[in-house]
């Protein structure tokens, strides 16, 4: 686990009690959850703005674990903003 990934998984332990809580506020499974925490697996641009907002992390973090590639997608562009409660939920 390289530096980033420590860092995010002290992040989402600092907002929830276990791995496990966050991965089910955000609406997915464990094993993904623990595939990007240990370098396996890219977010996609989407998963990595609900997680940047659960965890309210600074973007730099969460930018070492996303795939821009795989959405065509300019980092420094502005995502689209969806605002998810800490229970996962959309808010409108």
């Amino acid at each position: 686990m390289n530096h980033h990934h420590r860092s995010l998984k002290i992040e989402i332990l600092k907002n929830f009690p276990t791995q496990s809580d966050f991965a089910s506020a955000i609406n997915e499974h464990e094993s993904k959850v623990s595939q990007v925490l240990r370098g396996r697996r890219k977010l996609s641009p989407i998963d990595a703005e609900k997680w940047k907002q659960i965890l309210n992390c600074p973007q730099a973090l969460i930018e070492s674990v996303t795939d821009y590639k795989q959405a065509g997608c300019n980092p420094r562009a502005t995502p689209e903003i969806i605002k998810i409660s800490k229970g996962g939920d959309k808010i409108n």
